[in-house]
Protein backbone atom coordinates (compact mmCIF):
# COMPACT_ATOMS: atom_id res chain seq x y z
CA UNK A 1 0.00 0.00 0.00
CA UNK A 2 1.68 3.55 -1.10
CA UNK A 3 1.15 6.79 0.43
CA UNK A 4 -0.65 10.02 -1.07
CA UNK A 5 1.51 12.82 -2.23
CA UNK A 6 0.46 16.28 -1.33
CA UNK A 7 2.43 18.67 -1.88
CA UNK A 8 1.51 22.56 -0.70
CA UNK A 9 1.02 25.56 -2.99
CA UNK A 10 3.77 27.76 -1.83
CA UNK A 11 6.18 24.77 -2.99
CA UNK A 12 4.65 24.01 -6.37
CA UNK A 13 5.12 27.88 -7.42
CA UNK A 14 8.73 27.47 -6.03
CA UNK A 15 8.92 24.27 -8.02
CA UNK A 16 7.44 25.62 -11.26
CA UNK A 17 9.88 28.93 -11.16
CA UNK A 18 12.76 26.46 -10.76
CA UNK A 19 11.71 24.77 -14.00
CA UNK A 20 11.36 27.99 -15.55
CA UNK A 21 14.69 29.38 -14.69
CA UNK A 22 16.54 25.82 -15.10
CA UNK A 23 19.25 25.22 -17.35
CA UNK A 24 18.14 22.06 -18.10
CA UNK A 25 14.34 22.11 -17.35
CA UNK A 26 14.18 18.26 -18.20
CA UNK A 27 16.72 17.95 -15.57
CA UNK A 28 14.31 19.21 -13.09
CA UNK A 29 11.48 17.01 -14.41
CA UNK A 30 13.54 14.26 -14.23
CA UNK A 31 14.39 14.72 -10.57
CA UNK A 32 10.82 15.78 -9.84
CA UNK A 33 9.29 12.54 -11.05
CA UNK A 34 12.12 10.52 -9.13
CA UNK A 35 11.75 11.65 -5.68
CA UNK A 36 7.60 12.00 -6.23
CA UNK A 37 7.79 8.11 -7.12
CA UNK A 38 10.25 7.03 -3.73
CA UNK A 39 7.70 9.18 -1.71
CA UNK A 40 4.82 7.52 -2.84
CA UNK A 41 6.51 4.16 -2.36
CA UNK A 42 9.18 4.22 0.65
CA UNK A 43 9.04 7.89 1.99
CA UNK A 44 10.66 6.57 5.17
CA UNK A 45 13.92 5.41 3.32
CA UNK A 46 14.10 8.45 1.80
CA UNK A 47 16.86 11.12 2.55
CA UNK A 48 17.73 12.25 6.06
CA UNK A 49 15.60 13.23 9.14
CA UNK A 50 13.53 11.48 11.93
CA UNK A 51 9.71 10.53 12.49
CA UNK A 52 9.22 13.36 14.87
CA UNK A 53 10.53 16.58 12.19
CA UNK A 54 11.00 17.00 8.33
CA UNK A 55 13.01 14.96 6.19
CA UNK A 56 15.21 16.18 3.53
CA UNK A 57 15.92 14.36 0.43
CA UNK A 58 18.16 14.94 -2.65
CA UNK A 59 17.86 14.02 -6.08
CA UNK A 60 19.91 16.34 -8.36
CA UNK A 61 19.40 19.06 -8.87
CA UNK A 62 16.23 19.55 -6.39
CA UNK A 63 16.00 18.91 -2.85
CA UNK A 64 12.78 18.28 -1.39
CA UNK A 65 11.45 18.70 2.46
CA UNK A 66 8.58 16.74 3.75
CA UNK A 67 6.77 15.30 6.48
CA UNK A 68 5.50 11.80 7.02
CA UNK A 69 1.72 11.22 8.40
CA UNK A 70 1.86 7.55 8.51
CA UNK A 71 -1.71 6.88 10.47
CA UNK A 72 -3.10 8.80 7.08
CA UNK A 73 -0.57 7.15 5.05
CA UNK A 74 0.22 11.08 3.88
CA UNK A 75 3.59 12.35 2.51
CA UNK A 76 3.43 16.14 2.34
CA UNK A 77 6.07 18.27 0.24
CA UNK A 78 6.68 21.69 2.15
CA UNK A 79 9.53 22.81 0.23
CA UNK A 80 11.57 22.38 -2.85
CA UNK A 81 15.35 23.25 -3.00
CA UNK A 82 17.28 23.76 -6.11
CA UNK A 83 20.48 22.76 -6.09
CA UNK A 84 22.16 23.97 -9.29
Amino acid sequence: MGYDLICVKSAERVLAEMWIEADEPAAVTVASNAIDKLLKTTPWQAGIGSAHQDRIVFEPPLGVVFSIDEGKRIVTITKYIYLG
